[in-house]
């Protein structure tokens, strides 16, 4: 009886131990699938935004992006998290800008020296290095009737 009880104790602690082990490991190396880490910088994927061009009143179409931004690699966790939303914002704000313009053909590198002006103006400090696109499509308002149509 007691031998039971012994090795049921020992089962539980392994286990345990097992998934302790496991959280730091994880945890440790930055199991982030979002962030990469090349030369000195860790680069960092934004989700997709959509960003509505609006004409004389009614919406014409819609941007959709997704940016890649590359900051120096500190060893700080967190500040991926802290740059995350100010670059989300500035991209919006300059394809909002930049919808009464050619959305069409923009100036792909008038947007990305934009963007990390404004992410390092927001931020107070020089942070973010690169900014990289990884999607940028135009979807006219008509293509999304249609495929409303079509569902």
């Amino acid at each position: 009886m007691i031998q039971q009880i012994v090795l049921g104790v020992w089962v539980c602690l392994a286990t345990l131990g097992g998934i302790y082990g496991a959280d730091i490991l994880f945890s440790a190396t930055g199991a982030d699938a979002k962030t990469v880490h090349v030369g000195g910088l860790a680069y960092t994927t934004i989700e997709s935004i959509t960003v509505p061009v609006l004409r004389e009143g009614s919406v014409e179409g819609y941007v959709v992006a997704q940016f890649v931004y590359g900051i120096r690699d500190t060893g700080d966790k967190h500040i991926a998290e802290r740059v995350g939303p100010h670059v989300v914002d500035s991209v919006f704000r300059v394809l909002y800008g930049q919808a009464e313009q050619n959305v069409r053909r923009p100036d792909l590198d008038a947007v990305k020296k934009e963007v990390r002006e404004r992410v390092n103006a927001s931020l107070g400090e020089q942070v973010v290095e690169e900014i990289l696109i990884d999607k940028l499509n135009y979807i006219s308002s008509e293509q999304v009737r249609c495929s409303k149509q079509v569902q």
